[in-house]
């Protein structure tokens, strides 16, 4: 019986050394895998936001009576009705600035902003830039905020590893893992006007609607772009907006709720 019992202990014994053998081998491979872009999105994460927006719109219809209700379900009923918008944003300082695209939010009666962890915050418009296509919001509830770091995008190297983070179709903090494809580019705008913007990083990190005013971010999980726009025909072409130019549009509309006009003090006139 004893022989019995000290084969039973020394069974249980080594049992109880596999599992923990297995847990440190199962912890250390996840060590393993822990690399930069995990760490990145860990620290970055809670400060990339969701934007929902509502615009209230006349109704041109609202008043001609039943004339066109052979129309039903297809014009809105009432004098007014709402639409709604979704894109993304960048927490970038504790008080609770927003960054994001100034076509996010473009005529919003209301902001909402979702945060990572699900809770919604109002958040109202310090100012807008529709030449850059940058906006700032600042959040209605006192902080201090989980934010962003703003890196430098003037020593960027083409096919350095980036990571884009935003709220595509309204999928809340998806991560997408690419690199750097160019450098410098300039892409004709899909408003009416046909104006062009310039000096975009274009990447091949996935970037769709509802990815716009998300962050783009080095390797460090630094703020490096805002994605913009995308290749709607083409894959994988995303384009970011560099944060050296981000950075001065935010500072102005900041301080000036505005982007102030350059003036260099010259005076042109007609020569005799």
């Amino acid at each position: 019986m004893r022989r019995q019992a000290t084969i039973t202990a020394i069974l249980l014994v080594s049992i109880a050394l596999l599992g923990v053998i297995d847990g440190l081998a199962a912890g250390s491979g996840r060590a393993t895998r822990r690399n930069a872009v995990v760490v990145a999105v860990e620290h970055v994460g809670p400060a990339i936001v969701n934007i929902s927006t509502e615009v209230r719109i006349r109704n041109p219809y609202y008043g001609f009576g039943d004339i066109f209700d052979w129309f039903r379900g297809f014009r809105p009923r009432g004098d007014r009705y709402v639409e709604n918008a979704l894109g993304s944003g960048v927490i970038v300082d504790p008080d609770g600035y927003v960054l994001t695209n100034d076509h996010v939010v473009a005529q919003a009666d209301r902001i909402i902003v979702t945060l990572a962890d699900g809770r919604q915050i109002g958040a109202r418009l310090v100012g807008s830039d529709r030449t850059s296509d940058l906006a700032v919001l600042r959040l209605e509830e006192d902080g201090p905020w989980p934010s962003v770091p703003m890196g430098r995008s003037d020593d960027l190297m083409i096919g350095e590893t980036v990571i884009a983070i935003g709220n595509p179709f309204g999928l809340q903090n998806t991560v997408t893992v690419g690199v750097v494809s160019a450098l410098g580019r300039t892409l004709e705008s899909d408003r009416a006007s046909g104006e062009a913007f310039s000096d975009f990083i274009q990447t091949d990190a996935a970037i769709n609607p509802g990815n716009s005013g998300g962050a783009l971010l080095n390797i460090n999980g630094e703020l490096i772009g805002i994605n913009t726009q995308i290749v709607a025909s083409g894959q994988n072409l995303g384009f970011a907006i560099p944060i050296d130019r981000a950075r001065k549009v935010f500072d102005e509309l900041v301080h000036y709720g505005r982007v102030r006009p350059m003036w260099t003090g010259l005076v042109v006139e007609e020569l005799d």
